[in-house]
């Protein structure tokens, strides 16, 4: 939502940077999972668009690496093979459907078992 905000993904990262630093502060225990951001249909969706979520996950990535944190790539599973979010999973090219929440939740759950 910071995209369509007009937020750039430095400013996002940043966010990020600060949100996980006080989860390793507070909860230095437990294991912290980021995940990814998904995908959407940018032809639809033109303030959120596919190339900076990428930015913004390549740098979560690294963050998470850098932290050693667990990174969930999201966004290529829910792709489609043009980069955009799959109408499979989605009821507008923004927001998941039944089917795309149900996988969601596979995908965290194989993370926390």
């Amino acid at each position: 939502n910071d995209l369509s905000s007009g937020k750039n993904v430095e400013y996002i990262v940043e966010n990020h940077k600060k949100i996980i630093a006080q989860i390793k502060k507070e909860l230095s225990h437990k294991k912290v999972l980021i995940q990814s951001v998904l995908p959407v249909d940018d032809k639809v969706h033109v303030l959120r668009p596919n190339k900076s979520i990428l930015e913004i996950n390549a740098a979560l990535k690294n963050l998470s690496k850098k932290e050693g944190l667990v990174y969930i790539d999201l966004f290529t599973i829910f792709s489609n093979p043009e980069g955009q979010l799959s109408k499979t999973y989605s009821i507008d090219g923004l927001h998941l459907n039944g089917k795309g929440y149900i996988k969601w939740k596979e995908i965290i759950e194989m993370h926390i078992k």
